[in-house]
């Protein structure tokens, strides 16, 4: 065993706390912006509450396709505002549905 094999083995335990270290902080982007995991969080949530009000709505497809596409970007969708106020306007006509 030469130098070269001492010198390798006195960094192997170093680089493994060091790896070990890293892991357990998380990612580096958290230290700097750590609300950005809640806000995307809240935002996954969000989006899965509306596709689920989509669900319950008598619509096609596309146009389905156009208020997800549009929620996703971070627009106000005037389709998904028509659609709510159709379907709450109907509930209020037909209470026993």
């Amino acid at each position: 065993m030469g130098f070269f094999g001492l010198l390798q083995a006195q960094t192997a335990p170093q680089l493994d706390s060091i790896q070990r270290a890293e892991a357990e902080a998380g990612p580096v982007m958290l230290e700097f912006q750590p609300e950005h995991h809640v806000l995307n969080s809240l935002r996954r949530i969000r989006m899965d509450e509306l596709k689920a009000q989509l669900d319950t709505l008598d619509i096609p497809e596309a146009r389905r396709y156009r208020i997800m596409r549009d929620a996703y970007r971070g627009k106000e969708s005037r389709l998904l505002v028509k659609y709510l106020q159709a379907d709450q306007a109907a509930a209020l006509r037909d209470p026993e549905n």
